[in-house]
């Protein structure tokens, strides 16, 4: 019998969101999980990392908005819109060629870096969430969401995203995602993946296959760019602290986590800075 992936789903319950889906325990063996937790706890898990967010996440290739455009063939004054924006990563990737981009993003902090990041008048932010963001029926050209959608509710999000879209409206999903072609690479895997469970009681979502995805579309394709991230020991840093899983440094293990991430730059570094491969994965296509 083949085993189930690893998955994760939200879905809401009251004032409550259930994380539920397939896990792995120790031995490999898959297990069914469910938890319920506060709705807004996705978005106050970055209360505070921010800055780390914007200083240490990689980048978007510039191949990934060539590869958007040339599917949709999309004008410099299409209606856009980026949700889960964060700090605004890839709305500057996206103002690079539209005049206006839309950012919904409900974390505070994530909002002011955005803000400090792009250009004050081609951009409007929202702080609604992903599910529910206003917007007038059937106005919107493309919907973007990097790194960002494994944290909706995705049945309540493509209804509304549907009444929203235009008839011939585009949906782009896209993760930067790291390969572990190096052996530093492989090294902050490892101490990502130690990371992730420090807290079992509130896991971070489980990444979902990419025929589950598509699933989201009516049709859709999958076009992908690799691409390397140089780090300096800071950028590093705050790359493993962005996460949603990792320390602040009021917790214990805080001090034990930036030695470590010293440990692995002092052991990878060439001339001050390491690279990172990535390949970035664009879902994109109409529902």
């Amino acid at each position: 019998m083949t085993s189930p992936p690893e998955t994760c789903m939200f879905s809401i319950q009251g004032k409550h969101t259930l994380i539920r889906g397939y896990r792995r325990s120790a031995n490999g063996a898959p297990f069914f999980f469910a938890k319920l937790n506060p709705v807004n706890e996705p978005i106050s898990r970055f209360t505070g990392k921010a800055r780390a967010y914007a200083s240490g996440r990689p980048i978007y290739p510039a191949q990934t908005l060539i590869q958007i455009l040339q599917v949709t063939n999309l004008a410099k004054s299409a209606s856009v819109f980026d949700l889960g924006a964060g700090t605004g990563l890839f709305s500057e990737l996206l103002l690079t060629h539209f005049d206006h981009v839309n950012l919904v993003e409900p974390n505070p902090d994530m909002r002011t870096v955005a803000a400090e990041r792009l250009p004050v008048d081609r951009f409007t932010i929202l702080t609604d969430q992903a599910e529910s963001f206003s917007a007038q029926p059937q106005s919107i050209d493309l919907i973007t969401a990097a790194q960002a959608f494994h944290w909706f509710d995705q049945t309540t999000a493509k209804q509304h995203w549907k009444s929203v879209l235009t008839p011939e409206g585009y949906v782009a999903l896209i993760w930067n995602e790291r390969t572990t072609a190096t052996p530093f690479a492989k090294s902050v895997a490892g101490l990502l993946e130690t990371l992730a469970q420090r807290d079992p009681d509130m896991p971070p979502p489980q990444e979902q296959p990419d025929e589950e995805i598509l699933t989201f579309f009516s049709s859709a394709q999958v076009l992908t760019t690799e691409h390397t991230t140089p780090l300096s020991q800071l950028e590093l840093t705050n790359l493993v602290l962005s996460r949603s899983y990792s320390p602040v440094p009021s917790d214990s293990d805080y001090a034990e986590t930036t030695s470590k991430i010293y440990e692995i730059f002092k052991a990878h570094q060439m001339n001050g800075v390491v690279p990172l491969p990535y390949r970035t994965k664009l879902f994109i296509g109409r529902l």
